[in-house]
């Protein structure tokens, strides 16, 4: 009888600062932004859990899309592609895992 072996699930938490860019669609892939060493140094601070909206306002980046007709001011963020990033570091334990799983 063979017995494998069984990995808990490990939980590594992500919350908190990320940080945030928007790029005209399809730009973020050409200037490959998901590369590990790319250029992040004019990203804006962001939080996550969180949504593209709430960062932009209290960025002041967008007025507060509930008053008045600021939601139509606000329709711009739509047609951009946003873009989060997160550096951060695991332990060698991560790859006694059979599967690693990013949740969000």
């Amino acid at each position: 009888m063979v017995l494998s072996k069984i990995n808990i699930m490990k939980v590594l938490d992500l919350n908190g600062i990320w940080f945030l860019k928007g790029y005209d669609v399809g730009k973020g892939d050409e200037e490959k932004a998901f590369e590990f060493d790319y250029d992040d140094s004019d990203w804006t601070r962001a939080h996550v859990p969180g949504v593209v909206h709430l960062d932009l306002l209290r960025l002041k980046g967008i007025q507060h899309p509930f008053y008045r007709t600021n939601e139509l001011d606000a329709r711009w963020v739509e047609g951009e592609e946003w873009w989060y990033r997160k550096g951060f570091t695991v332990g060698g334990d991560l790859l006694d895992y059979d599967r690693i799983e990013l949740a969000f």
